[in-house]
């Protein structure tokens, strides 16, 4: 009976032990690491199908994006927040989903160019 109550104890802080790690290390993640995952997110709740889209070229734009916009906040001499980034990220995501209907794209977005180069 004791040994039963000790491999509980050892299984439940087992778990315990991998979602903290898991979730720490979500909030300890680079923009750029999240990023992939959020634009992601954004094209795929504006309709696009995001598996024909290969993960490279996610990547590709989330980086560059993030990188514009850390390159605008020193710029502006302001630091880059989540909001900052975010909002890059949502801009990539309406321009991908304006890419792939056929829609004109803004010039000065990375994803269409992205896009081309992996031919999407």
């Amino acid at each position: 009976m004791v040994l039963l109550n000790w491999v509980d104890a050892l299984f439940v802080g087992m778990l315990v032990v991998v979602l903290a790690v898991k979730f720490g290390l979500r909030w300890t993640q680079s923009p750029e690491e999240l990023g992939y995952v959020f634009l992601k997110q954004k094209a795929a709740a504006l309709g696009v199908d995001v598996n024909r889209i290969p993960d490279s070229a996610f990547e590709a734009i989330a980086e560059m994006s993030v990188a514009s916009a850390r390159d605008r906040a020193l710029r502006s001499r302001t630091s880059l927040d989540q909001a900052a980034w975010a909002g890059a990220l949502e801009e990539e995501a309406k321009e991908i989903s304006k890419f792939v209907n056929g829609a004109p794209c803004n010039r000065r977005s990375l994803a269409p160019h992205i896009l081309t180069e992996y031919r999407v």
